[in-house]
């Protein structure tokens, strides 16, 4: 059967780090005890699966805007603190990461003054950040969007420019 994970987020009075799962064979929800290195409690971040890994990035804590990196192994339920090389993505909310190959693409978000219309990029294999020289029209910097893997594409889709609802649909090969 699948299992849905579902980490954090906001209780409508402060930032969370608990974890629940729940079975979709079973129908039954469980709040496992995991181990090793936590996130901090937080809303608005960002999570992408790759292998057996959930991958957890930034969001806003309540108080102050996250750049972290964590992984849960969801068979060991053990996280752990990631310290990529390179140059790391800023602090920010309401971002996207989506997983295509072995890379992790993460795109737009918030830092409480400014949108981001930056592409950032995780190598799962090097442990690496890139940040890639892009090519065509950069959609306008937004946060609360949705990404979406098609094939070997990332499509882009609406979100907020931190003025206004926009609906714009772009392709990132």
């Amino acid at each position: 059967g699948y299992h849905l994970f579902v980490f954090g987020g906001w209780n409508g009075k402060k930032a969370l780090n608990d974890l629940y799962i729940l079975d979709t064979t079973t129908g039954v929800w469980t709040c496992p005890e995991t181990s090793g290195q936590f996130p901090a409690c937080r809303n608005n971040h960002t999570t992408a699966v790759a292998s057996r890994k959930i991958y957890v990035n930034g969001g806003h804590d309540g108080t102050k805007w996250l750049a972290d990196l964590y992984a849960l192994d969801t068979q060991s339920l053990i996280w752990t603190k990631i310290n990529a090389n390179g140059t790391p993505p800023s602090a920010r909310a309401c971002h996207t990461m989506s997983k295509l190959g072995r890379k992790l693409y993460l795109f737009g978000g918030y830092d409480g003054t400014k949108c981001f219309n930056d592409v950032d990029i995780l190598d799962l294999d090097s442990m690496s950040w890139i940040q890639p020289v892009v090519e065509g029209v950069v959609p306008m910097a937004r946060n609360a969007h949705t990404m979406n893997v098609i094939g070997g594409k990332l499509i882009l889709f609406g979100g907020h420019s931190g003025n206004k609802h926009l609906k714009d649909l772009h392709m990132f090969d």
